[in-house]
């Protein structure tokens, strides 16, 4: 607990003194950029280490405020309101993070996922399931090209199989989700 106590007293103080940079030079790109940053590492710790997802989305809404051009800020919004089960936002903010970083892969995946997630728990809008299909294999085909030696190459192939075969167990398709799923086991086991 006294780990977690320091670190909320260091993003705290960090913020107080963001505050203050903001209120003398509210205008400086560097300066709201900074701040941004600042507001996006405590949101991801109040969500990630305290739980707290009204407060990360709080701070994440502030850091988006002060710099709209982070994609990360989204990615991490996206995340925290999928949390909240606020679905409409989450689709919203995956989105945004995409167009401002349509090349990112982690990216890519997240908005499939948060497809996968509101048809999963809205029910509404299936159409977006081939919609991710389309992204999660655009996703397996770069991670395949992956050179061996990287070692984000297989969990990412796993954690996209994974979400391919959920794909096709909630397009109804299971002969496409046991054939992913059997790739799957293949590269878990590393034939």
């Amino acid at each position: 607990s006294g780990k977690k106590d320091s670190a909320a007293v260091y993003y705290t103080n960090s913020l107080l003194a963001y505050n203050e940079a903001l209120r003398f030079n509210k205008n400086n790109p560097y300066v709201r950029e900074t701040a941004a940053k600042g507001y996006l590492s405590y949101g991801k710790y109040m969500g990630q280490e305290q739980g707290n997802i009204p407060g990360a989305i709080t701070l994440l809404e502030k850091a988006r405020q002060l710099d709209s051009t982070n994609a990360d800020i989204y990615f991490s919004l996206g995340t925290a309101y999928s949390l909240n089960r606020q679905y409409d936002l989450m689709l919203a903010n995956a989105q945004k993070s995409v167009a401002l970083m349509p090349e990112d892969i982690n990216a890519v995946e997240n908005l499939a996922t948060a497809f996968q997630v509101f048809v999963y728990e809205t029910g509404q809008q299936k159409v977006l399931l081939l919609a991710a299909e389309q992204l999660l294999l655009k996703v397996l085909d770069t991670r395949r090209q992956m050179p061996d030696s990287n070692p984000d190459k297989k969990g990412g192939l796993i954690r996209c199989l994974d979400l391919l075969q959920k794909n096709y167990a909630l397009q109804g398709n299971p002969a496409r989700e046991q054939e992913v799923k059997n790739e799957r086991l293949k590269c878990s086991s590393g034939n």
